[in-house]
Order: C-alpha cells, then structure tokens, then sequence
C-alpha cells in the first residue's frame, strides 16, 4: 500500500513538474528561490533555459546570481535586495542578465519575502520573465516616433493631424507660424476655426470629402491671428492614430505664386499685344483686355477662365498643337499659326 502511495505521488510530482516547465516555456518565465537563512539560491529550469544553459547544468551559487547580472545593472540589483529586506517591501525591478553566449537580455524579476513564525525574513520566492522582445519593439516604436518627429519638425510646410472632433492632435512649429498661434492656442482650436466666410464652408466640405474617399486637396485662404489672409495648397489623407481615423496633411503657403501671378496680370494689362494665360491642364487662367475684344469679335461671347484651349482648334491641327505647346513645356519660343473653330466651320 506504501509503496502505492509512493508511486502515485511521484507521478503526482512528475506531472507537476511537466506543467511547470510549459508554463514557463510559454510565458518565458523561470522561478527563483533564496535561502536568507543558508544564503543558497535556487533557480529553475525555466532561468537555465532562458540564460542558455540546460537544465540544472551547474549548481547555483548567490555568487553566480549575482555575476549573471549585467554589470551597469549590478550594483543597482542588490542594493534593492537590502533594501527589500530591511524594509519588508516589494522586491520589483527590471534588469539586464547575460547569457552563456555573452548575449544580453532584459527580465523583468519579482519576489515575496517568506517569513517564519516569529516573522524574521527565511525566504525570498520570485520569478523572471524575459521581456527583451517587448523591450526591443518599445525602442523601435520610440525610435520610429523620433524619427518622425524630426521629418515632422523638418518640413517645409505646415503639417496637422486631427481627429472626427477637429482637435489637433500633432503639429509644427510651421503652423504656429503661419497661423500666429501659440501651442496652447492651437490645441484648443478646431481647424475650421482659422477660416471664415466662405473658405470655411469650403474647408468643411473637403474635410467631409476626406473621410468619405480618404483623399483631398484645395487651395484656400487661411485667417491668421492676426486677421491677415494667406492662400494654403493643402493635401490631406486619413490615418488610424491611437485607434482613431484621423486627417493628417500639409499646407503649403502660395503667396509668392499668387505675388506673381498679380504681377503677371498686372503686366499683361499694360501691354498692347494680346495675351492668354494657360496652365498645364490647358485652362484658361488669365488674358488681357486685348485678347477678351478680340474673343469677343470673332466668337460674339465672352472670354472666360476655364476655358480648354483646346476647344478652339480645329481637329485636324491638334497634333500641331500638341507640337507647339511640346516646345513652350520645354521652355523654348514657339510661333504659329493656327485657323480657330469660327461658328463650327
């Protein structure tokens, strides 16, 4: 009948022990035990196996747990052993260990100070967890986030993220700049806020329209702190930030494109030739009063922004079109001459 007992208890152990090792296998955990009283220490299979060694490959001495910790960390460790037991508090703290390969690992250790009946401190019982994983991906995650702190400091426009309720969540100092409002201005202030009149209307229509097809671009005119006007080219898109869907952009400032289009304008005004401004895109984006008469003379309406130069040529010289206007992209001087559409003839 012993001999039974004694056998059922030795599978009982040798089951435990099994569950013991895959827990701490899976949780990479090894547990440890400190004598006070014989100044021994124990370690798991769990603490071997995360140091490299195998199992129970060597007997542990506190000389051999302390020479395990990494020396930046090594003083600090068993300070805060004194002071744990003089002072009966928790023993919690976050250490690097080396390895049998010399390698580095951060653990994160914990124990409860066992005591007798008398209550004087015999035992300190605690864990290991290995959490160099976690350790390394948190200095990747603050990296990453420096690294685009410093684009986001760096760039030449203003840059903005904000949430559904408009508040700012990041910025530059190139907002601050444009808008002549401080940190603390800005993150109390909705982005709809630093327009007005119509541009406003516009700006909260392309909001819309970002969190609808995740994209937007528009040129509008910002109201300062100051009350002054500056035109903005903005681009923005939608982000998930801190588990939220988010717009985050730039605005670039264009009054110099503006300056010298108002210079253009000024210039063609004042000459006797007639002159027609196109963009890229072939619209009609500015002409004199020379070239409104003679639109007016020859098609009877008005001469109007937008038009597509390419509604006044016949079909059959588009591809010289396309020819000259091949040169003028490439900045060289172009003259010909093309029959316009007249009354579809």
């Amino acid at each position: 009948m012993a001999n039974k007992n004694s056998n059922s208890d030795e599978h009982q152990n040798h089951e435990t022990k099994l569950l013991l090792d895959q827990v701490e296998s899976l949780t990479k955990i090894g547990t440890w035990e400190l004598d006070l009283e014989k100044n021994k220490l124990k370690w798991s299979d769990g603490v071997f196996q995360m140091l490299g060694y195998l199992p129970q490959e060597f007997e542990v001495t506190f000389e051999k747990g302390v020479e395990v910790i990494h020396p930046t960390d090594r003083e600090r460790a068993t300070a805060l052993m004194e002071v744990v037991l003089q002072n009966d508090v928790e023993y919690f703290i976050e250490k690097k260990l080396i390895t049998k390969a010399g390698n580095v690992i951060q653990v994160r250790s914990k124990a409860n100070i066992i005591k007798d009946d008398k209550g004087t401190p015999i035992k300190l019982i605690g864990v290991f967890q290995d959490i160099t994983e976690f350790v390394e991906s948190q200095n990747q995650l603050e990296e990453q986030h420096s690294l685009t702190q410093d684009i986001i400091k760096n760039l030449p426009s203003a840059f903005f993220l904000f949430n559904r309720n408009g508040k700012h969540l990041l910025w530059n100092k190139q907002l601050e700049e444009i808008t002549g409002y401080n940190k603390k201005e800005i993150a109390s202030m909705t982005p709809i806020e630093m327009y007005e009149g119509k541009e406003k209307d516009k700006v909260q229509f392309h909001i819309e329209e970002v969190y609808k097809k995740g994209y937007t671009d528009l040129e509008a005119w910002l109201t300062t702190k100051s009350k002054a006007k500056v035109p903005l080219y903005f681009t923005a898109l939608t982000i998930q930030y801190n588990g939220e869907k988010c717009i985050f952009g730039t605005g670039t400032d264009i009054s110099q494109r503006f300056s010298l289009l108002h210079e253009l304008e000024l210039l063609i005004s004042n000459t006797d030739e007639a002159f027609m401004y196109i963009d890229q895109e072939l619209n009609v984006v500015s002409f004199n009063q020379q070239m409104k008469t003679h639109y007016d003379l020859l098609f009877h309406k008005d001469l109007k922004k937008g038009l597509k130069l390419t509604h006044l040529v016949r079909d059959d010289q588009k591809t010289e079109l396309d020819e000259i206007l091949n040169q003028v992209w490439n900045k060289k001087q172009a003259k010909a001459i093309l029959k316009v559409i007249h009354d579809g003839e």
